[in-house]
């Protein structure tokens, strides 16, 4: 008999990254605010959100037992054929969580290449093509672009 490998199916994490001044995850307020946010991409059409979200609270700047500081995580598992329409709202929704406090960054990965952004990067950066890329999984995956003002590899 053959063992097969069996691949999971490709994800992405949406990783917010709060501000240096947004309060612990302890902070109820900030907790509702999360929690709106991850129910309003739930409920776009075409965006499956799996129920695996973490949220990591520490000492800003500690990341307290190696975590990371502050994080909250969601894990996105299909985009959908109605993709152009929901991308279009991933983008809106995340503009708007990054916009309520400066320094606010996203950081959207598959687990070998990321986009990691604020504010302004969401709509250059958070596009129909890079999320079908990215959600291919390791087949289907590309060399990371470069960008111009980091050098770096996304």
């Amino acid at each position: 008999m053959q063992s097969q490998v069996i691949e999971p199916e490709p994800e992405l994490r949406l990783i917010l990254i709060p501000a240096p001044d947004d309060p612990l995850l302890s902070d109820e307020k900030f907790r509702n605010e999360l929690s709106d946010f991850a129910a309003a991409l739930r409920a776009q059409q075409g965006i499956t959100i799996s129920a695996r979200s973490r949220a990591f609270d520490s000492v800003p700047g500690t990341g307290g037992g190696g975590l990371p500081p502050n994080e909250f995580t969601l894990i996105i598992t299909s985009i959908t054929s109605v993709a152009s329409v929901a991308i279009v709202q991933l983008r809106k929704l995340l503009e708007t969580y990054l916009k309520v406090r400066e320094g606010r960054k996203y950081k959207l990965t598959n687990g070998k290449f990321s986009i990691e952004g604020s504010a302004r990067d969401v709509q250059a950066q958070i596009t129909h093509g890079e999320i079908q890329q990215m959600l291919r999984g390791p087949a289907g995956q590309k060399k990371p672009r470069m960008t111009e003002r980091e050098g770096s590899e996304l």
